[in-house]
């Protein structure tokens, strides 16, 4: 069981977005969280590491060129069917973005642009399922464990 032996740096978070900017906030909003956090610049590369890699939760940008974040989360219902996806975008009061996301590619959440990291980080956590206090006491209880394992 994962509560068992908890080691937060063993889920992998793919982010998959066009600007290179937005690919580190996400790293730096979720970094504290001490999560694995790999990136791709583009649909096709996201798929190809959803693909190769084992992958916790999906942050993907709705509005990409080439294949665009929702067909990227459509192929993702089917190559990573299990996996939470998290779609990013600034314009999510727009009916071709959320209906397309909600009723082809069971979005978990969607963010909106510009987010604030701690929503971003709640999204995280709740896509993992896990509470914020439960999170927080496993990375409590494991970085107390190393502590002492180290002694």
């Amino acid at each position: 069981m994962i509560r068992d032996n908890f080691d937060a740096s063993k889920f992998t978070v793919l982010c998959v977005d066009d600007e290179l900017g937005v690919r580190q906030a996400v790293h730096r909003a979720i970094r504290p969280l001490g999560l694995h956090v790999i990136k791709a610049e583009d649909g096709e590369s996201g798929i190809a590491m959803l693909m190769d890699e084992t992958v916790h939760v999906l942050i993907c940008d709705a509005a990409m060129p080439g294949m665009g974040g929702i067909e990227m989360m459509r192929q993702a219902t089917v190559i990573a069917p299990g996996v939470p996806r998290i779609l990013l975008t600034g314009h999510a009061n727009t009916e071709d973005v959320v209906v397309p996301a909600i009723n082809d590619c069971a979005i978990f959440r969607i963010v909106p642009k510009p987010w604030n990291p701690l929503a971003l980080q709640h999204a995280v956590i709740e896509a993992l399922g896990f509470t914020e206090s439960e999170w927080e006491q496993l990375v409590k209880a494991s970085k107390d464990k190393d502590q002492t394992d180290a002694a």
